[in-house]
């Protein structure tokens, strides 16, 4: 009560520094446990999205937090790792599949008789995904051994089902990646037009166009890097339908991608 009354405390930042001082007796609240902690506790039936910052709440988390350090006989950082790691992941995969939803229910790219007709020749070394954003696309990739990247896009048209490959290698997503640690959060900036007429704003789709010289359709990639990325835990999604914009999390990507990669 008493921090909570300071200027600028909260509930949250209150329980931070309660869990600075007593770390095993409070643990670390944020919007990824509490979403970890109602996914299990609702058997997957709730996905919030943000914080609860009810006390009565965080009661209820801190209460199932030390039956899950006393049933693994693990210290209690490694299952706030291990439960921020997981509501995270499940906050991402679940816009990922929302996206899919709506662009199904709404007639858009994409639909699952289509996908079908599409992926049908595919090996499992193809993991398939969908973009973020409201008319989410549907696209196929794969990560070699040397950490390069390729990504396989179907389009229907009058004349039947064509494909778009691209190859993106290793040293061209280091230096994308050094390009995002750069920066704070960064848009996609990758509109066909804006991009043609060189009025795009400063982004990833910019980024690509001017550094690796891709041509403009290849561009429209920065959505499928974003998506790859931030389910892997390398980047983080804003949660956005429109304004989509990522940030850089961590520094080894090729790990966290090849272990997303074959976790599928």
């Amino acid at each position: 009560a008493e921090l909570e009354a300071r200027k600028g405390f909260g509930t949250i930042w209150a329980l931070f520094v309660m869990h600075c001082f007593y770390p095993q007796t409070y643990p670390l609240f944020d919007q990824h446990v509490y979403r970890a902690y109602r996914s299990i506790v609702t058997l997957q039936k709730e996905c919030p999205v943000s914080t609860c910052t009810a006390w009565a709440d965080y009661t209820g988390y801190r209460n199932f937090f030390l039956a899950q350090v006393e049933a693994v006989v693990l210290p209690y950082w490694e299952v706030d790792r291990a439960l921020w790691a997981f509501g995270k992941h499940i906050k991402q995969f679940a816009w990922a599949v929302s996206g899919a939803a709506r662009q199904v229910r709404g007639g858009a790219h994409d639909n699952t008789a289509m996908i079908d007709e599409m992926s049908g020749g595919l090996n499992d070394e193809w993991v398939h995904s969908t973009t973020f954003g409201g008319k989410a696309k549907s696209f196929w990739w794969k990560i070699d051994s040397e950490g390069n990247l390729s990504i396989l896009r179907f389009f229907k048209s009058s004349n039947g089902v064509s494909e778009k490959f691209k190859r993106i290698s290793r040293e061209e997503i280091e230096k994308l990646n050094l390009y995002m640690a750069e920066n704070e959060w960064v848009s996609l900036a990758n509109n066909v037009e804006k991009l043609g007429n060189g009025v795009e704003k400063e982004g990833i789709g910019r980024f690509l166009y001017e550094n690796f010289k891709w041509n403009i359709a290849d561009c429209q990639l920065a959505s499928h890097l974003g998506v790859i990325f931030s389910l892997s835990g390398m980047w983080e999604y804003n949660g956005k339908e429109r304004g989509i914009l990522f940030r850089r999390l961590n520094r080894d990507w090729r790990e966290l991608v090849k272990d997303y990669y074959v976790s599928q």
